[in-house]
């Protein structure tokens, strides 16, 4: 659809259609509207680089600042120390030196002791010890 000989657009063919109701503002108003999303998708992909920037450099700071910390010998806990869980016998001395704990303490040993006197007890009232009446009875199945 060209008007004259030399234009160069004299032997190009045009397809148009029509489209009822519509008018050039509605095609301008799409053009505004995918500008403004698009404006609106780069600034969400700054403020999100921007947040992790800031994620990054506070971690920086928070792993210098421990590393700071670290080699600080007037802070009583500067090292790298991993405490172990207290042992049983380390529970009880503690228990024993809190106050009314020594009374817990010979307590408790005593009722050891009365644990150990079970067979010394059972020899007296004639019932087996509690370790030989089990031996006694696996001996009793295996025959």
């Amino acid at each position: 659809m060209g008007a004259r000989r030399r234009s160069p657009f004299r032997y190009d063919l045009w397809n148009l259609k029509y489209l009822h109701r519509f008018t050039w503002s509605h095609l301008s108003e799409h053009l505004a509207f995918e500008r403004q999303v698009r404006r609106q998708r780069l600034r969400a992909e700054v403020a999100q680089a921007k947040r992790e920037t800031d994620f990054y450099l506070r971690s920086v700071e928070r792993g210098q600042r421990f590393l700071a910390a670290d080699g600080d010998f007037t802070r009583p806990d500067s090292s790298w120390a991993f405490v172990q869980r207290p042992t049983e016998q380390e529970l009880r001395a503690r228990k024993a030196a809190r106050p009314g704990g020594r009374e817990r303490a010979r307590l408790a040993n005593a009722q050891d002791q009365a644990r150990s006197n079970r067979g010394l007890l059972a020899r007296i009232f004639g019932a087996p010890p509690p370790s030989e009446s089990v031996a006694e009875t696996s001996l009793v199945r295996d025959s």
